[in-house]
């Protein structure tokens, strides 16, 4: 599925720019930035690279619940933003491909410091180093 990690660079500019204001809509109603703090909080600092994924893992689970609990309109549209879905074709691909999708976004530094240190800087990241 096309996404922000396997985009042409003019496609991801375009389409960084269509993602910002509901990005930042559904990041403040999942309330992203009080979970990520839950678990940046309980990471040691000498925490090994095993725990940091499963700590991510936790997170992005968290994080993946209260959207669909919490808006499920407002995650659909972000998913079909960030994944070059039309919304009309949005029932056209299992729910499980937007979650890789979303997961594969989300691990890739590259892309998460490009929406945190670019487009969002008053946001900090949960990473796994």
């Amino acid at each position: 599925m096309k996404n922000f990690t396997n985009c042409t660079p003019d496609e991801f500019a375009v389409q960084s720019v269509k993602l910002r204001v509901p990005l930042l809509a559904w990041l403040k109603a999942v309330g992203a930035a009080d979970i990520r703090k839950k678990y940046a909080a309980a990471i040691p600092d000498d925490a090994s690279d095993e725990e940091r994924l499963r700590a991510t893992l936790a997170f992005l689970g968290e994080v993946q619940n209260a959207a669909l609990e919490k808006c499920p309109d407002l995650t659909r549209e972000v998913l079909c933003i960030a994944t070059f879905t039309d919304p009309d074709d949005y029932a056209n691909h299992p729910f499980p491909e937007y979650v890789d999708a979303a997961y594969e976004m989300y691990m890739n530094k590259a892309v998460r410091d490009f929406f945190t240190r670019s487009l969002y800087p008053s946001l900090t990241t949960f990473s796994t180093r």
